[in-house]
C-alpha cells in the first residue's frame, strides 16, 4: 500500500485548454498487519521492519518498489 502526498498542484486555464501540473510527489510505503483478517493495523515500512513484521529491509523494498520508475 502506498500513500501519496501531493505537495504542489497548479492549474493553468486558457480559452482552449486546461492544464494541471502535479509536482513534488512523495510517498510513504506502508505494511498492513492483521490477525485472521481482523484488527488491521497500518505501519510505516521502517517501523514494520523494526517490529519484525517483514523480512526485507526498507532499502530493499524501496529499491523494488521504485525499480519501474527508472
Amino acid at each position: 500500500m502506498r500513500y501519496l502526498l501531493i505537495h504542489k498542484v497548479s492549474k493553468k486555464v486558457t480559452n482552449k485548454e486546461n492544464k494541471v501540473k502535479i509536482s513534488d510527489i512523495h510517498f510513504t510505503p506502508t505494511f498492513v498487519d492483521n490477525k485472521n483478517h481482523h484488527h488491521y493495523r497500518v505501519y510505516p515500512l521502517k517501523e514494520a521492519y523494526k517490529k519484525g513484521l517483514i523480512d526485507h529491509s526498507y532499502n530493499e523494498i524501496m529499491e523494488h518498489m521504485t525499480e519501474s520508475m527508472k
